[in-house]
């Protein structure tokens, strides 16, 4: 996010940003289960949270000396609750597995349970992103294209408020966002259209192309590269590799839940692979940089304290097991295994979706019980 013209004591944590951040944390949070678990897969959360944000802010409190570092504050607590609440699919989960009978007794999460179980693990995610932004943000320097989305909206409508409506960035920034919106409706109808008077049913692997300004303005952010390797690397799984694996008699038809496990798994190796070795080409240099903070209270002005992450992850890590042991009588040594395993599907996570926006799919509501491990501790 470019920084905006203003002064450097501008005020950032208020009172009013703080309230307001409440507020929208509330909406989002209250809606965005249903969203996820209707659609199957997350909106974005970050550019909406900000047009909330600035609208709350600016047009209904109509607060004087309203800044950007104040809308961010609101965003970054919208988007957070949303995160928090697309943990749905993982009470969805314990659902399938009450249902099928795997686990027994059942479980049935009460709310105080899974405030206190997402409150830690979400504490612990907070605590073990500080070397990775290190890593994936000041080291290799990835899009983020979400974030660099929402940073730079935030700059267009506070800079729009100030230089008026005529503001060139705002007229493109309302332009897009109307265009865009009409266009979803349009294409829905159509596929709905597609779907019920073309073609009937379900076809077998599903695959399609969408027109979408969404995924054409986070390709834009990404850069050609990624988008061509994405694009080879689908006609590569959905249109090669299913005539050859039925070809030669390692799938028996030719159908997407089937195929999803010769393409998925493969690829999610290619990626914990890259992305340890990326890890560990740098590992020197990251050592030197991120972890000489344990000797010292902190190591920049700017930095969070390397201390206070060991010692808050130790802690955490602590009270998951142990939530998990009262609550849903999991072993301690499992949750301990959970969350080291879950250290280098993190890194996964993080370098896609830095790379590509892609950190949640269409069929993220659809795992089936084995993948519920890699999610116990958050």
């Amino acid at each position: 996010m470019k920084e905006t013209k203003a002064p450097a004591k501008t005020p950032e944590l208020t009172l009013r940003s703080i309230a307001v951040g409440l507020v929208v944390a509330l909406i989002i949070g209250s809606a965005y289960p249903y969203c996820v678990l209707k659609l199957g897969f997350g909106p974005n959360l970050s550019v909406v949270s900000a047009f909330f944000g600035f609208i709350a802010l600016v047009l209904i409190i109509r607060a004087s000396g309203t800044n950007a570092r104040e809308n961010n504050i609101v965003q970054t607590m919208g988007t957070s609750a949303g995160q928090t609440a697309f943990m749905c699919v993982l009470l969805a989960a314990f659902d399938l597995l009450n249902a099928k009978g795997v686990l027994n007794p059942p479980i049935h999460l009460g709310t105080w349970q899974i405030f206190f179980w997402l409150c830690s693990a979400s504490l612990l995610g907070i605590l073990l992103a500080v070397p990775m932004r290190r890593h994936y943000i000041d080291e290799e320097n990835l899009t983020f294209a979400d974030g660099l989305a929402a940073g730079e909206t935030i700059r267009v409508l506070h800079e729009g408020r100030e230089k008026g409506l005529s503001a060139g960035p705002l007229k493109a920034l309302a332009i897009g966002t109307i265009v865009s919106g009409v266009l979803m409706i349009v294409t829905n109808r159509l596929k709905w259209i597609r779907d019920t008077v073309f073609l009937p049913g379900m076809q077998p692997m599903n695959i399609g192309f969408n027109v979408s300004l969404l995924s054409f303005g986070s390709g834009l952010l990404v850069g050609f590269r990624v988008c061509l390797a994405m694009a080879i690397g689908t006609a590569i799984s959905w249109f090669i590799l299913p005539s050859f694996l039925l070809k030669h008699g390692m799938i028996t038809e030719q159908t997407f839940p089937i195929t999803l496990r010769w393409v998925m798994w493969p690829a999610t190796g290619l990626m914990v692979s890259g992305g340890l070795t990326s890890l560990a080409l740098k590992w020197n240099l990251e050592s030197v940089k991120t972890f000489r903070g344990l000797k010292g209270s902190k190591v920049d002005h700017h930095d969070f304290p390397m201390r206070w992450v060991a010692i808050g992850s130790v802690v955490m890590t602590v009270v998951i097991c142990l939530v998990q042991y009262f609550s849903m009588h999991i072993p301690v040594y499992l949750s301990f295994i959970a969350i080291l395993l879950s250290l280098p599907m993190m890194l996964v996570g993080l370098r896609v979706l830095g790379e590509n926006e892609l950190g949640t799919n269409q069929r993220d509501v659809e795992h089936d019980a084995g993948d519920l491990c890699f999610h116990l501790p958050g």
